[in-house]
């Protein structure tokens, strides 16, 4: 894959990742960065590598141009939310125990994960 982002191996997918929010009802992504992934990996996985680089994102574009993309330091990887952010998908929730390969059908670089940060921990099951 071919990016400005981190560098990808042969056998990985480089993701576009999101910011989703939801303000009155209307749902709403802001690009942040890309990061490579195994198609094999799980949700969980996903969630679980996103947590630093989510939180460096914030802070530069907080920085940058004093947006309010403010996250705080103590958001763990059970306080993300991945949605599916391809457009028609609706941000379609994708479960912790499913690999990216069969919760993004169609997975190919540039696929975009929409990131909900959630004021409280949950864990999606299958």
């Amino acid at each position: 894959c071919v990016g400005r982002g981190p560098p990808c191996k042969p056998d990985e997918c480089l993701l576009q990742i999101a910011l989703y929010t939801s303000e009155k009802g209307c749902a709403k992504s802001t690009d942040a960065f890309e990061h490579p992934v195994d198609p094999g990996a799980s949700v969980r996985s996903l969630k679980e590598a996103l947590v630093e680089p989510l939180l460096r994102w914030a802070t530069e574009a907080a920085e940058a141009d004093h947006s309010e993309v403010a996250l705080s330091s103590d958001v763990t990887w059970k306080r993300l939310r991945l949605r599916d952010g391809q457009t028609g998908r609706q941000f379609g929730i994708l479960r912790d125990e499913r690999t990216l390969r069969s919760a993004l059908v169609g997975l190919v670089d540039g696929r975009q994960v929409a990131v909900q940060v959630l004021p409280t921990e949950e864990q999606l099951g299958p």
